[in-house]
């Protein structure tokens, strides 16, 4: 569909953000055998919510900001209002128990978490009410509800799911997994672990047991979460499977030679939208030793040597001499770039993979 809003595209990459449910995975302890199916269904109502979402904000109150504006603070604010809906139903959850497939919510502690979750764009957005109002089209229902969940008097209400009575064990539940889990344990180095509470609130993977999920379904899953593109999905997995064959190689999120991160698969910025830009980095700290390889390489990989990437440092434009530049010359021309802007490719063609790693071989002897 042609959207008129930025969040109306956004909330429907929320949609396509939320992972396949394997039939089969590693639950935390104390949750039913037979949760993955009852999670996927919740997945597949949270899914429904942010396409009703992108065919109709403002029944939502999302901040509504034209696809022509160009300032960029507002759409984050777009995107960040569509975080309403989650803190919502997790504010609820957190403030009731369970009573015989029922949610009996304390009032006061709903309205001070739910207060607590809006965030910074509180004051931008219209009120939580409209959230709840939403859910009760869709089949909640709330005792005391007449346009507010509860009126002066009222110390607690009820929420209900009567079409599947299971639902709200499912998301309490689930809300108990969320609360504590946390994917960077020692385990697997999540690179945006600062977008986990945007992008990652229907994870089946919070209510795993994550250690005995494989590594090579981390990055299968770390690139759907994040919208990105087919082919730079198929280009992950790709270049993880090359990785398997250097026996000193490790994965945890980053592509390690022992303990020193080398190569990764790394967001750089968003688009207008607010979707995730990738880029390939490749740290070469002495890019002479690897001269020979990267004049073997195509065209599309040797240009990122022919250009200087040191101009936006503060040291550089103060003329401070910095001690990790990194310098370089190819063709004749010296060259010099920040090690933390250099190297960084945007060609997701699987056909490169083994120029990358040829670049990564002459630099650091892998074998």
């Amino acid at each position: 569909m042609k959207y008129k809003y930025y969040c109306q595209y956004q909330a429907e990459d929320y949609a396509k953000s939320i992972l396949p449910v394997p039939k089969d995975y590693p639950l935390q302890k104390g949750l039913p055998k037979d949760y993955s199916k009852k999670f996927a269904k919740l997945c597949e109502f949270a899914k429904r919510i942010y396409m009703d979402m992108a065919r109709n904000p403002e029944n939502y109150g999302l901040i509504l900001v034209e696809l022509d504006t160009n300032d960029f603070e507002q759409i984050r604010n777009g995107f960040y209002s569509l975080r309403r809906f989650p803190d919502t139903i997790i504010a609820l959850f957190q403030s009731g128990k369970l009573k015989n497939n029922q949610l009996i919510v304390q009032a006061d502690e709903f309205h001070k978490l739910i207060k607590k979750n809006r965030g910074k764009t509180a004051a931008s957005v219209s009120k939580y009410e409209l959230i709840l109002s939403c859910l009760s089209d869709f089949g909640f229902t709330f005792s005391d509800f007449n346009g507010k969940p509860y009126g002066k008097n009222v110390k607690e209400f009820t929420v209900e799911f009567p079409s599947d009575l299971e639902l709200i064990n499912t998301i309490k539940d689930y809300v108990i997994c969320w609360e504590t889990f946390t994917y960077n344990e020692g385990y697997i180095k999540i690179v945006h672990t600062w977008e986990y509470r945007q992008y990652d609130y229907f994870d089946y993977k919070v209510t795993s047991n994550p250690e005995e999920i494989k590594m090579k379904q981390w990055v299968i899953d770390d690139r759907v979460k994040y919208v990105s593109t087919p082919k730079l999905q198929e280009f992950a997995i790709a270049f993880y499977d090359y990785s398997l064959k250097y026996k000193d190689i490790n994965f945890d999120g980053d592509f390690n030679l022992k303990t020193k991160r080398i190569a990764r698969i790394n967001q750089y910025g968003c688009d207008m939208f607010g979707r995730p830009v990738f880029k390939l980095s490749i740290k070469l700290p002495l890019p002479e030793k690897s001269m020979d390889a990267i004049l073997k390489c195509p065209e599309t990989i040797q240009k990122q040597f022919k250009q200087d990437t040191s101009g936006g440092c503060y040291k550089f434009k103060e003329g401070i001499k910095c001690s990790h530049m990194l310098k370089w010359t190819i063709n004749g021309n010296a060259h010099t770039g920040c090690p933390m802007k250099c190297f960084l490719f945007d060609n997701f063609d699987q056909k490169l993979i083994p120029h990358y790693w040829q670049l990564l071989e002459s630099q650091y002897g892998l074998k």
